[in-house]
């Protein structure tokens, strides 16, 4: 991603999905970072539901209300679209998980 972004050799729509994977496995680290830090207080399963559902209504909400009241452009409204397609698959892990 850095070698891309140096010489420009990554068109809109490549970057949106190299991000989008990126955030994707960061959100992955995320959850198996931190639970070390929590386990004393609840079990695997029940960080795991919480987490999600937590992190995944947070970003439906921001993702919608960027959509609504921010962004202006088209590429603005294709990446609020991709934020509201990753808080909605969190949501959804957090659901399935339950």
């Amino acid at each position: 991603m850095i070698y891309g972004k140096k010489h420009h050799s990554f068109d809109w729509g490549i970057w949106c999905m190299l991000l989008l994977f990126a955030f994707n496995w960061m959100w992955h680290y995320v959850m198996e970072g931190t639970y070390p830090f929590v386990k004393s207080f609840v079990d695997q399963h029940t960080w795991y539901v919480g987490a999600s559902m937590v992190s995944g209504v947070f970003g439906f909400i921001f993702s919608v209300l960027f959509l609504l009241f921010r962004v202006k452009t088209r590429r603005g409204r294709i990446l609020a679209s991709m934020l509201t397609y990753i808080s909605l698959g969190v949501l959804a892990f957090g659901l399935l998980e339950g």
